[in-house]
């Protein structure tokens, strides 16, 4: 999934230089805050091939007419200094035959031609509540096994000049479930996953009900993420305890990220199959690195930031 280079390999230095002449260096300063690496975020995970912008705004995820056994899913959203208000929660998930709406054919309920079958996005309410309503999706064959039944989560915090803005995207999963110890993606299997496992129970008329409260990644903004954008197409960094996240625009997927010393130096590339890529800094100087994307049709974007 991922390519890393020998640290030797360079990039053409004439190019190099140029894309960085194109860019102005943006210092983002990341200080180890006490308080963020004391505090346990949820953790992330991958989105997918499924998602789909612009689902409609709304709780109810399933119509009446969906098939399937009916769940409620609520919860707080907070980062490691309270709960965060007015944050976007997109779902987008499988139905009980294991198909995703828009990406598959996954037919048309008679009376009920939506597109958007079991997806949505709400915000949180002033507490960073969530609550929606939906139907529990089937596991579905994948990398030769089978994944879990799990939901897909996407949270847009609101910008603002003490709070980031990227996205924190992850997956959530259910207690017995056969498959989550085998999930052929890692997933469930993984223990950084077993906050994100939830127990369900049904109350009196049989509804399958779970909580499941989110931990954002809690840093300033100025210390947290950057934005930039290139040409058109939005790039986020976001930088943690020993880690590295960018944000890739979707326009990218199949290419190749790459980040480079100032004399042009490969540190890592990797290619580009999801929407995030972790790069572990443990061990990697404190300097302004350069990083690039190139599209599989050869598109190139370059701008430098701080680490």
């Amino acid at each position: 999934m991922s390519r890393n280079k020998k640290d030797g390999k360079k990039l053409d230095r004439r190019r190099f230089l140029k894309l960085g002449t194109l860019l102005p260096v943006v210092g983002l300063g990341f200080p180890h805050l006490r308080a963020a690496e004391s505090c346990q975020s949820t953790t992330a995970e991958g989105a997918g091939p499924f998602f789909q912008p612009d689902a409609p705004f709304r709780t109810q995820l399933a119509s009446p007419l969906e098939p399937g056994e009916r769940l409620v899913i609520s919860g707080k959203v907070a980062d490691c200094t309270g709960p965060v208000p007015g944050a976007v929660v997109e779902i987008w998930q499988a139905n009980t035959s294991g198909c995703y709406s828009v990406n598959e054919d996954c037919g048309v309920i008679p009376g009920d031609p939506d597109d958007f079958r079991l997806r949505g996005r709400f915000k949180t309410d002033e507490q960073g509540r969530y609550q929606f309503s939906t139907v529990k999706p089937a596991a579905y064959k994948a990398g030769g096994g089978f994944r879990p039944s799990h939901i897909h989560y996407k949270i847009t915090p609101p910008p603002s000049e003490s709070q980031g803005s990227a996205d924190w995207i992850s997956q959530l999963y259910f207690e017995g479930d056969q498959y989550n110890a085998t999930d052929p993606i890692g997933g469930a299997s993984l223990p950084e996953a077993k906050s994100r496992i939830i127990p369900l129970s049904k109350d009196s008329v049989g509804t399958l009900q779970g909580v499941f409260d989110i931990v954002l990644p809690s840093l300033p903004a100025a210390d947290r993420s950057a934005h930039f954008s290139l040409q058109g197409h939005d790039l986020a960094i976001q930088r943690f305890h020993r880690m590295v996240r960018f944000f890739v625009p979707e326009e990218f997927y199949g290419g190749i990220l790459g980040v480079y010393s100032p004399t042009g130096m490969t540190m890592r590339e990797w290619a580009i199959v999801d929407h995030f890529i972790q790069w572990k800094t443990d061990d990697v100087p404190r300097g302004t690195y350069l990083v690039r994307l190139i599209s599989h049709l050869e598109i190139e974007q370059a701008v430098h930031f701080q680490l």
